[in-house]
């Protein structure tokens, strides 16, 4: 279960901490990051796999220290705040809502990535995107389309990638910087949106279509890293991060209404 008294405290108390999984604070305490402030099993493995999976979602809890981590320093506070609360209803929302949210955390990465590059210089890979785009939100909508539509749009992300990334090897300087954008871009299109490998891991769950895109992300995740001056920066990641929460918090409201 998850231990939400666990967690009250080490909010109260001020020991919830980033960018490790638990340590100890200046008057001898355990501090722990947010995961590990919900789950003593998670602080004692150090690994999302100790996260009950009857009380949040294997996919979720591979994200949550991203979550945690990622954003900026001026947001972090209001980020565990409504972290702490989501956690709280978390029970209330079905395996339909977990599926709906797993592809909802692609595609938020994606369009986080779109941001990215040029569009008119790298055609090839806008056009990519828009098709895995639209495979994201028949999946959001319920209707998961076939596993060959999924292959035909890692195929067509692969080309657009590799198309890229030579651009990127050609280029210098600002243009450069330009290009590892696209590669980035493409990337996330090849893995059917996935956010990173934060919780590709967990992505999958039983959704055979979804699985299908988790294993695609392994091999796609490499050439996201390369673009880690625009991708990893603070301001995209409380983007995506507001939107993530913001979408579980959605779900809530939906069966509390």
């Amino acid at each position: 279960m998850l231990d939400l008294e666990r967690f009250d405290t080490f909010m109260r108390e001020g020991r919830i901490i980033r960018s490790a999984w638990t340590g100890t604070d200046a008057k001898g305490r355990e501090t722990a990051c947010l995961l590990a402030a919900l789950s003593a099993d998670v602080a004692k493995k150090e690994s999302p796999e100790a996260c009950p999976a009857s009380d949040m979602w294997p996919w979720l809890a591979h994200l949550t220290p991203w979550i945690d981590d990622a954003g900026s320093a001026d947001k972090w506070p209001g980020v565990i705040q409504r972290y702490g609360e989501i956690a709280r209803k978390l029970h209330r929302l079905d395996d339909a809502a977990g599926r709906r949210l797993n592809y909802t955390m692609r595609k938020i990465a994606l369009d986080e990535a779109a941001r990215h590059f040029d569009h008119d210089k790298f055609p090839n890979v806008a056009k990519a995107i828009a098709t895995v785009n639209q495979l994201l939100v028949r999946a959001i909508k319920n209707d998961v389309a076939p596993e060959q539509d999924w292959a035909a749009a890692r195929a067509a992300a692969a080309a657009a990638r590799a198309a890229a990334a030579a651009a990127r090897a050609a280029a210098a300087g600002a243009a450069g910087a330009v290009a590892a954008g696209a590669a980035g871009a493409a990337a996330a299109a090849g893995v059917a949106g996935a956010a990173g490998a934060a919780w590709v891991a967990g992505a999958a769950e039983a959704a055979a279509a979804a699985a299908q895109a988790a294993r695609a992300a392994e091999a796609a995740w490499a050439a996201v890293a390369e673009a880690e001056a625009e991708w990893a920066a603070a301001a995209s990641a409380d983007r995506m991060i507001d939107a993530i929460l913001t979408a579980i918090e959605d779900e809530i409201r939906a069966v509390e209404t």
